[in-house]
């Protein structure tokens, strides 16, 4: 993509709203984790607030007490917000409740005999451990971040990180560079409810991998209520790690963390309330030696009623290259979405139910499947749950086995 489009890309396009608060502010600020969570880790409309005012309550520097160092431009918070969280499950996959066929099974396989079917007892504790922290620098900058010292039992690295400038003569505008997830304007995928993920942010459509899920870029914001407006660009090719640049271009030794010209842009235009609607748009182009244009465009919906919330999207989208071939290929498609009903049934209890479904034309790239999820909260920040998923998958040569499962986790934050 050109510079100028690309330029034009930003000003007509949209992006996403923060990640949420982290128990390092109910230490500082001595209030419940209640104030800010619907039902943890999910956030309610303050919670969303805070994280969007730069985790500051209200004018002033108000996230706990700060050094006085006699310098105005200089505020240092005394203790620096730091926070755990930690998630463990325990997966169950019962031969008995398995489907599949064995002569597809078997022509799946590499040597061409029928495979172990999953089954039995896997221990997954802890399946990710993360180092939280994030709060304001000054009244009109705030950062946030996380660390996975382990996910799936390897070092993961850094995910979200990134700096926010807001408030600083237009009301209701923010500025944010770093790294992020694109869904995050829709549904934040780190405070989701489940632990089935919403398929349709995280299955690839060409051969690179993009997906709408971790990116370097920059947006702005501005959310005079009750509407917003998220516009951005980003690299487009995830959180790879920085490359040389090719020898022979002078002051170019330095790693760059972009390996094509092009940028993807992205909107999303939302009508927030007691019922929210919202329109998500996604273009640009990537590829070097070949290149593919693709764009995604999107409705979602959100509702609270009472004890009640439900939200999902529909996305649909097409690549016009994805296989990045030099001369070119059959276009791709990609289409789905997924619907969430949660019910908090008391300050113990809470319920969610979830369906999931992507097609596409890159096989085996499709899903079909729903989740049923059930909480315990002992404490107001430590959930156990048990959690059900059905694979309502044809079972086909590209999919030989529907692969049903049923997990008991823990998570907590402290």
């Amino acid at each position: 993509m050109s510079l100028a489009l690309a330029g034009a890309v930003l000003l007509l396009l949209a992006l996403p709203r923060q990640a949420g608060a982290i128990p390092a502010f109910a230490r500082q600020l001595e209030i419940s984790c209640k104030a800010c969570h619907w039902a943890y880790p999910q956030l309610n409309d303050f919670g969303e607030s805070f994280a969007g005012q730069g985790y500051l309550l209200g004018a002033g520097f108000t996230t706990g007490p700060t050094y006085d160092l006699g310098e105005p431009t200089l505020r240092l918070m005394r203790n620096l917000p730091l926070a755990i969280r930690l998630q463990g499950d325990v997966r169950f996959r019962p031969r008995w409740i398995q489907e599949y066929d064995p002569a597809l099974l078997a022509a799946a396989s590499p040597g061409g005999t029928e495979p172990e079917v999953p089954e039995g007892i896997d221990f997954q504790n802890p399946i990710i451990v993360k180092i939280l922290s994030g709060g304001p620098i000054s009244d009109h900058v705030a950062y946030y971040m996380y660390f996975l010292l382990s996910e799936r039992g390897e070092v993961a690295g850094l995910e979200d990180a990134w700096i926010m400038a807001h408030d600083f003569g237009i009301p209701d505008f923010k500025i944010v560079a770093g790294q992020y997830q694109l869904s995050d304007v829709v549904a934040p995928r780190e405070l989701r409810l489940t632990r089935q993920d919403y398929l349709i942010y995280t299955v690839p459509l060409s051969a690179t991998g993009f997906r709408l899920t971790y990116q370097r870029g920059a947006f702005v914001e501005w959310a005079p209520d009750p509407v917003a407006v998220h516009v951005g660009v980003v690299n487009g090719n995830g959180l790879d790690p920085g490359e040389n640049s090719p020898a022979g271009y002078p002051g170019r030794n330095d790693p760059v963390f972009d390996n094509d010209a092009s940028k993807v842009g992205y909107m999303h235009l939302a009508a927030e309330g007691p019922i929210g609607v919202g329109l998500l748009g996604v273009y640009g182009s990537e590829g070097e030696t070949a290149t593919n244009y693709l764009w995604r465009a999107g409705i979602n919906a959100d509702a609270d009623i009472g004890d009640w919330r439900l939200y999902g999207q529909y996305l649909y989208g097409r690549d016009s290259n994805p296989a990045l071939l030099p001369g070119g290929s059959a276009q791709g498609i990609l289409h789905g979405g997924y619907a969430v009903v949660a019910w908090r049934a008391s300050t113990r209890w809470v319920f969610a139910a979830m369906g999931n479904r992507v097609i596409s034309t890159r096989d085996p790239i499709e899903a079909h499947n729903y989740t049923l999820n059930a909480s315990w909260y002992w404490m107001t920040n430590l959930k156990f749950g048990v959690e059900g998923t059905w694979d309502a998958m044809d079972i086909t040569a590209a999919h030989p086995i529907r692969e049903h499962a049923i997990t008991a986790f823990v998570d907590t934050a402290f």
